[in-house]
């Protein structure tokens, strides 16, 4: 059975930009040297419409750039996280709900929110 994390991986990888790195759970960004998205799961609710054993579970997928400076990282992160919402809208089975601005570590991004329907196996 292949795990709703790797699921998220395997569908969004392929439809990200091939300079942008792809890290599928949280880790620390001391330095990071392209584009990257940073993925992590941050709720598990019912999907009442669904059959039974089948969950929404949200992530969270953080866009950072590179770049220190602030004057010219917002440029940069405007157009990447819209290339990064374009990628995920391209996904039928995930549904994006929003996105906020963040500081992680002197580093700058976009989180963006989004839900994906998961059917536990026994």
């Amino acid at each position: 059975m292949t795990s709703a994390r790797q699921q998220v991986v395997d569908a969004i990888k392929p439809v990200l930009p091939q300079s942008w790195r792809l890290v599928p759970y949280l880790t620390s960004l001391d330095a990071i040297s392209q584009t990257t998205v940073m993925l992590h799961a941050t709720g598990v609710e019912r999907f009442p419409s669904a059959p039974a054993k089948t969950y929404l579970i949200t992530f969270e997928a953080t866009v950072i750039d590179p770049s220190k400076d602030p004057a010219r990282v917002w440029d940069a992160l405007d157009d990447e996280v819209l290339e990064a919402i374009a990628a995920l809208d391209s996904i039928d089975s995930l549904d994006w709900t929003g996105a906020e601005p963040v500081a992680i570590s002197n580093l700058f991004g976009w989180t963006i929110t989004f839900t994906v329907p998961y059917e536990h196996e026994d």
